[in-house]
């Protein structure tokens, strides 16, 4: 399997809601740094299915990654930022938030196809 049918199949599962699956199949190809735009297209499955599994330590990683080469990726800006609000850091968020109005994109209203948010639940206490 080459790099495009290992992405288009990626993108597939993704749909799908199988984020894991998705996540091995791009993992051979963010093993470097992001030079071309298949590897650049590897990052953002990485951080979107990496986003859907709940680690959003991981997907803010691959977001950066992206970042780092296309600075005004406004669908990866908002995966960061929605990566940051789930571990707390929301002064960091509003940061991106802001890179985000000034590029004039909708900061709220995400078209992308990002996955929701994973819903984490918290044990319940017993009363003693």
């Amino acid at each position: 399997m080459n790099d495009i049918q290992r992405l288009d199949l990626a993108h597939r599962f993704l749909r799908e809601g199988r984020y894991a699956a998705s996540r091995r199949l791009v993992e051979p190809l963010t093993q470097r740094a992001p030079r071309t735009k298949e590897d650049l297209a590897a990052y953002r499955v990485r951080a979107r299915a990496d986003y859907g599994m709940g680690h959003a330590g991981d997907a803010e990683q691959a977001a950066r990654a992206v970042l780092s080469r296309r600075p005004k990726d406004a669908a990866t800006m908002r995966l960061l930022v929605r990566a940051l609000i789930q571990q707390g850091r929301h002064r960091e968020a509003a940061t991106w938030m802001s890179r985000l109005d000034e590029l004039g994109t909708d900061t709220w209203n995400d078209d992308s196809g990002m996955p929701p948010a994973p819903v984490v639940r918290r044990p319940r206490r017993r009363a003693a």
